[in-house]
Protein backbone atom coordinates (compact mmCIF):
# COMPACT_ATOMS: atom_id res chain seq x y z
CA UNK A 1 0.00 0.00 0.00
CA UNK A 2 1.71 3.49 -0.98
CA UNK A 3 0.10 5.64 1.78
CA UNK A 4 -0.26 3.81 5.03
CA UNK A 5 -1.35 4.52 8.80
CA UNK A 6 0.68 3.12 11.51
CA UNK A 7 0.28 2.87 15.38
CA UNK A 8 3.89 1.97 16.30
CA UNK A 9 7.51 3.90 16.52
CA UNK A 10 8.77 4.16 12.68
CA UNK A 11 12.15 3.60 12.56
CA UNK A 12 14.71 4.94 10.19
CA UNK A 13 18.75 5.22 9.77
CA UNK A 14 18.86 7.59 11.90
CA UNK A 15 17.21 7.65 15.28
CA UNK A 16 16.21 11.00 15.15
CA UNK A 17 13.33 9.67 12.94
CA UNK A 18 11.29 7.79 15.47
CA UNK A 19 7.85 8.31 15.65
CA UNK A 20 5.58 8.33 18.87
CA UNK A 21 2.18 7.35 18.04
CA UNK A 22 0.20 6.80 14.00
CA UNK A 23 2.28 8.20 11.12
CA UNK A 24 1.32 8.41 7.44
CA UNK A 25 3.85 7.68 5.06
CA UNK A 26 4.05 8.73 1.42
CA UNK A 27 5.69 5.38 0.05
CA UNK A 28 8.72 5.75 -2.41
CA UNK A 29 7.40 5.67 -6.30
CA UNK A 30 4.47 7.67 -5.34
CA UNK A 31 3.74 11.47 -7.09
CA UNK A 32 0.81 13.40 -5.74
CA UNK A 33 -0.53 16.74 -6.11
CA UNK A 34 -2.30 18.76 -3.57
CA UNK A 35 -2.34 20.01 -0.22
CA UNK A 36 -1.55 18.12 2.92
CA UNK A 37 -3.26 19.04 6.62
CA UNK A 38 -2.33 16.51 8.88
CA UNK A 39 -2.25 16.75 13.38
CA UNK A 40 -0.21 13.23 12.76
CA UNK A 41 2.91 12.63 12.17
CA UNK A 42 4.20 12.64 8.59
CA UNK A 43 7.01 10.59 6.79
CA UNK A 44 7.17 11.56 2.99
CA UNK A 45 9.55 8.79 0.57
CA UNK A 46 7.84 9.85 -2.67
CA UNK A 47 7.79 12.70 -4.44
CA UNK A 48 4.77 15.11 -3.22
CA UNK A 49 3.89 18.94 -5.14
CA UNK A 50 2.18 21.07 -2.76
CA UNK A 51 1.78 22.73 0.26
CA UNK A 52 2.55 20.77 3.69
CA UNK A 53 0.89 22.11 7.14
CA UNK A 54 2.36 19.00 10.06
CA UNK A 55 1.06 20.12 13.66
CA UNK A 56 3.58 17.49 14.63
CA UNK A 57 6.84 15.62 12.92
CA UNK A 58 7.61 15.67 9.40
CA UNK A 59 10.30 13.77 7.62
CA UNK A 60 11.54 14.02 4.11
CA UNK A 61 12.96 10.75 3.50
CA UNK A 62 16.08 9.96 1.94
CA UNK A 63 14.78 9.86 -1.71
CA UNK A 64 11.38 12.16 -0.89
CA UNK A 65 11.03 15.09 -2.48
CA UNK A 66 8.58 18.13 -1.66
CA UNK A 67 7.61 21.03 -4.10
CA UNK A 68 6.02 23.68 -1.95
CA UNK A 69 5.69 25.50 1.24
CA UNK A 70 6.55 23.42 4.24
CA UNK A 71 5.17 24.60 7.89
CA UNK A 72 5.77 21.68 10.92
CA UNK A 73 5.97 21.56 14.40
CA UNK A 74 9.37 19.38 13.55
CA UNK A 75 11.67 18.99 10.51
CA UNK A 76 13.96 16.17 9.19
CA UNK A 77 15.48 16.14 5.86
CA UNK A 78 17.17 13.83 3.87
CA UNK A 79 15.59 14.31 0.64
CA UNK A 80 14.97 17.87 -1.13
CA UNK A 81 12.49 20.48 -0.72
CA UNK A 82 12.32 23.21 -3.06
CA UNK A 83 10.12 26.39 -1.21
CA UNK A 84 10.30 28.00 1.74
CA UNK A 85 9.92 26.00 5.01
CA UNK A 86 8.65 27.15 8.73
CA UNK A 87 9.95 24.72 11.90
CA UNK A 88 8.24 25.84 14.95
CA UNK A 89 10.66 23.85 16.90
CA UNK A 90 13.76 22.23 15.70
CA UNK A 91 14.72 21.20 12.23
CA UNK A 92 17.56 18.62 11.45
CA UNK A 93 18.91 18.99 7.40
CA UNK A 94 20.82 15.38 7.49
CA UNK A 95 23.93 15.27 4.86
CA UNK A 96 22.48 14.34 1.61
CA UNK A 97 19.80 16.71 1.67
CA UNK A 98 18.70 19.67 -0.38
CA UNK A 99 17.07 22.30 -0.04
CA UNK A 100 16.12 25.27 -2.27
CA UNK A 101 14.12 27.42 -0.28
CA UNK A 102 14.31 30.22 2.72
CA UNK A 103 14.17 28.76 6.17
CA UNK A 104 12.33 30.16 9.36
CA UNK A 105 12.99 28.29 12.02
CA UNK A 106 13.50 28.21 15.74
CA UNK A 107 16.47 25.79 16.18
CA UNK A 108 18.73 24.27 13.04
CA UNK A 109 21.14 21.46 12.82
CA UNK A 110 22.65 20.86 9.41
CA UNK A 111 25.35 17.97 8.97
CA UNK A 112 28.18 18.41 6.28
CA UNK A 113 26.95 17.18 3.27
CA UNK A 114 23.63 18.96 3.43
CA UNK A 115 22.92 21.67 0.71
CA UNK A 116 21.07 24.94 1.73
CA UNK A 117 19.88 27.82 -1.35
CA UNK A 118 17.83 30.54 0.49
CA UNK A 119 18.07 32.61 3.35
CA UNK A 120 17.97 31.54 6.83
CA UNK A 121 15.96 33.41 9.54
CA UNK A 122 16.40 31.46 12.85
CA UNK A 123 15.42 31.98 16.64
CA UNK A 124 12.39 31.92 18.75
CA UNK A 125 11.40 35.63 18.39
CA UNK A 126 11.27 34.56 14.43
CA UNK A 127 8.54 32.03 14.86
CA UNK A 128 6.60 34.00 17.66
CA UNK A 129 6.62 36.96 15.29
CA UNK A 130 5.38 34.81 12.08
CA UNK A 131 1.32 34.85 11.71
CA UNK A 132 0.60 31.24 10.81
CA UNK A 133 -3.42 30.65 10.84
CA UNK A 134 -3.53 27.72 12.98
CA UNK A 135 -6.74 26.27 10.42
CA UNK A 136 -5.43 26.05 7.00
CA UNK A 137 -6.83 28.32 4.34
CA UNK A 138 -5.44 27.15 0.92
CA UNK A 139 -6.84 29.71 -1.18
CA UNK A 140 -4.80 32.26 1.24
CA UNK A 141 -2.08 30.29 0.82
CA UNK A 142 -0.01 32.03 -1.51
CA UNK A 143 -0.42 35.60 0.46
CA UNK A 144 0.39 33.62 3.60
CA UNK A 145 3.78 32.57 1.80
CA UNK A 146 4.54 36.44 0.94
CA UNK A 147 3.96 37.39 4.40
CA UNK A 148 6.31 35.21 5.59
CA UNK A 149 9.10 36.23 2.95
CA UNK A 150 8.34 39.91 4.28
CA UNK A 151 8.46 38.91 7.49
CA UNK A 152 10.08 41.82 9.66
CA UNK A 153 13.15 40.48 10.93
CA UNK A 154 14.25 42.03 14.64
CA UNK A 155 17.31 43.37 15.21
CA UNK A 156 19.25 42.18 17.61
Amino acid sequence: MAITLLNQNKNSSNNSTKFKGKVSQLSEGLNINGNIYADSSIRIDGNFYGNIIVNNKLVIGNNGYVKGCVIAEELIIEGKIEGDIVVKQIMDVLPNAKIKGNIFTKKLRVEPGAEINGKCFMGENIINNLKISPEPKWENFAKQRISLLSVDIPKS
